[in-house]
C-alpha cells in the first residue's frame, strides 16, 4: 500500500490533481467562516435553538447544506451558477444570436459559458438577499432580524 502511494505521488499529474484539490477544501474551509455582509450573526446564532425546533426552519437549513448557523459567503453554493446555466440554455432556444451561438462549435460554447459565469453574480446577489429575506420571514422577524445592508449608504 505504501508503493502505491509513493508512486501515485511520483507521478506530477496526479500529485497536481492532489495539491489542487486540498487546496480547494482549504479554501472553503476559510470562506465558510465569512459572514455575509450586513447580516447581523450575532442575532443569527441567537436563533439557533429555534432554527433546530421549527420544522420549516429545519427544511430551509438542510436545503442550505446545513451552513445556515454560520450564514457564511458560500452559502449559496452552486446554486446560482446551476440556474444561470439553466437560464442560458432556455434563452438559447429562444434568441437566434444564443442559438446560433450553440451552433458554432467550441468557441461558441466557450462564449456561452462566459455569459453564463457572468449571470451568475447578479443572481448570486439576488438569490442570496432573498434568502435573507425568506429566512426573515420564517423566522417571523420580518426585515429587522437580518438586516440587509441599506443600498442608501452606497449611492
Amino acid at each position: 500500500m505504501i508503493a502505491n502511494a509513493k508512486k501515485i505521488w511520483s507521478t506530477p499529474h496526479i500529485r497536481a490533481k492532489i495539491i489542487f484539490t486540498l487546496l480547494m477544501v482549504a479554501v472553503y474551509s476559510l470562506l465558510a467562516n465569512i459572514p455575509v455582509p450586513g447580516v447581523n450573526v450575532a442575532l443569527l446564532s441567537a436563533y439557533t435553538e429555534q432554527l433546530r425546533a421549527n420544522t420549516q426552519l429545519a427544511f430551509f437549513g438542510s436545503v442550505m447544506g446545513g451552513g445556515l448557523e454560520h450564514f457564511s459567503i458560500i452559502l449559496m453554493g452552486l446554486a446560482p451558477y446551476i440556474n444561470a446555466t439553466i437560464i442560458i440554455q432556455l434563452l438559447a432556444v429562444i434568441v437566434p444570436s444564443l442559438e446560433s451561438l450553440k451552433k458554432e462549435g467550441e468557441q461558441g460554447q466557450k462564449k456561452l459559458n462566459n455569459y453564463t459565469r457572468w449571470l451568475t453574480i447578479p443572481l448570486a446577489f439576488a438569490q442570496s438577499y432573498g434568502m435573507i429575506y425568506l429566512l426573515n420571514t420564517l423566522i417571523g422577524t420580518g426585515s429587522s432580524g437580518l438586516s440587509i445592508i441599506d443600498t442608501t449608504d452606497f449611492l
